[in-house]
């Protein structure tokens, strides 16, 4: 275990501040490129989700990145009436001025329990083997959220292969941004191959790896750690979750 005191903190008050900067211009227009991909009748079934940064996350050493496949329902759907910049610029709104809390704290009778799902599971293990000094109750505040696509359907479940291919090309270019602006020390996809392989040929360019829940690792950019892994559905997380940290742990950026 390690929490890796030689890495460099940010020296921003947020990485927030900078992304709202951002997203006056190339944040936005990036986003609006994305939303205007999709035909105008399909729109009001739709939802963006963008990155979410946790409130201590610019003031670690560990800058830790968890990203899934898509958000499976979302909370701003494209709403009748909006352009795409209009939803591009609300969606954005939102997201930075959400905090993570949203993922641990107290959930309603019946409400969604994101604590309860394999996906967050593994990220807060992961997270606090990492980095030994986090706060475990207020993990998620320590980290940047975000997915490989930034459009599903509002109403749940991941985006079908005409949505993926449709955002593909724009969802790696907003990727290759977030991972500019947030400057993670360490990124997680828990995506498995076969999400993360087109990815990884437009922008990441990592090491396929071949174990059972280890599927590719490198290092991007010389500055970020990226660790790729199975889905850990009905599977033991914390074997999942000490492969992770060995191969992190394992590669020396320059």
């Amino acid at each position: 275990m390690n929490n890796h005191s030689g890495n460099q903190i940010l020296n921003i008050e947020s990485v927030q501040s900078k992304m709202q900067d951002a997203g006056k211009s190339e944040f936005l227009n990036l986003y609006k490129n994305l939303l205007d991909v999709f035909d105008t009748n399909e729109r009001n079934s739709l939802a963006c989700t963008p990155a979410v940064e946790g409130e201590k996350y610019s003031k670690r050493s560990t800058r830790f990145m968890l990203i899934g496949r898509s958000m499976n329902g979302a909370y701003q759907h494209w709403e009748d009436g909006l352009t795409s910049s209009e939803y591009a610029e609300k969606a954005l709104e939102y997201s930075f001025n959400r905090r993570m809390q949203f993922v641990t704290e107290k959930k309603c009778k019946g409400c969604y329990n994101h604590m309860k799902t394999s996906f967050w599971q593994l990220g807060k293990k992961t997270l606090l083997a990492l980095d030994e000094s986090i706060d475990e109750e207020a993990w998620a505040e320590n980290i940047v959220w975000s997915n490989l696509y930034k459009v599903a359907h509002f109403k749940g479940g991941n985006p079908d292969s005409r949505s993926k291919e449709l955002q593909l090309s724009a969802c790696i270019k907003i990727l290759e941004f977030e991972i500019d602006v947030f400057k993670p020390t360490h990124i997680l996809f828990v995506t498995n191959w076969d999400w993360f392989e087109v990815y990884n040929e437009g922008l990441l360019k990592i090491e396929k790896f071949n174990s059972d829940k280890i599927v590719a690792k490198g290092v991007y950019s010389k500055n970020s750690k990226v660790v790729v892994c199975i889905r850990p559905e009905l599977k033991k997380r914390q074997p999942i979750v000490e492969d992770i940290v060995k191969e992190f742990n394992g590669m020396r950026c320059n």
